[in-house]
């Protein structure tokens, strides 16, 4: 699920939901659906309720961790699992080595950067921060069965936040053993292919 009306409007095409749909199909896992919500609280608690109505194994969402009032995330994944925002010491500690850093290389007041990003720091209860890429942490939650992570909707923060993700997950088992054929057809028409995938299919 990713959110930001930037998606919506024509501004930024989505390169995030194409990275993690193939990533997923890839190893293994069903991608049941993928959905790109405006930046309305509403809305996204709604879709947040529907995607974990289905009681996915996974549920991992891009977009609206940031500083400013459209950064919605935290707050209503908050509200659809039924608990406070509270501030997590660990996201606290990450964000001021982050804005530290940013501070720095942009000659600002390292305080009045890290006030500024505070509200990043803002996890609902029993959430834990994903380590940064850029500024902004992720969020790790469970709601059930399911296991949830938000993302930076920075593309370069997301893959590079993601791939920490997988690895743990990888460590944990929880991608299946896929064997994968791929089977190249020419010159004929759909109709003409559908035959021999269901030979292949049986074979």
């Amino acid at each position: 699920m990713l959110s930001g009306d930037e998606l919506l409007d024509g501004r930024t095409r989505d390169s995030n939901g194409r990275l993690l749909a193939g990533v997923l199909s890839g190893r293994g896992v069903h991608v049941a659906g993928l959905a790109i919500v405006g930046d309305d609280r509403a809305r996204l608690a709604a879709t947040l309720r529907c995607a974990l109505a289905g009681e996915p194994d996974l549920l991992l969402v891009g977009g609206g961790l940031g500083t400013t009032h459209d950064d919605l995330t935290a707050e209503c994944l908050a509200e659809v699992l039924g608990v406070p925002l509270r501030e997590h010491p660990a996201a606290v500690a990450m964000l001021a080595e982050r804005t530290r850093e940013v501070a720095e290389r942009r000659g600002l007041d390292p305080e009045e950067v890290f006030e500024r990003a505070r509200r990043q720091a803002l996890l609902p209860a029993g959430a834990h921060p994903l380590p940064p890429a850029g500024v902004a942490p992720g969020i790790a939650a469970v709601a059930g069965a399911t296991r949830i992570y938000a993302f930076p909707g920075v593309p370069w923060e997301l893959r590079r936040m993601w791939t920490e993700v997988e690895a743990g997950l990888e460590r944990e088992g929880f991608f299946p053993e896929v064997a994968t054929r791929l089977v190249r057809v020419f010159g004929v028409g759909e109709l003409q292919v559908s035959p021999v995938l269901e030979r292949c299919a049986r074979d």
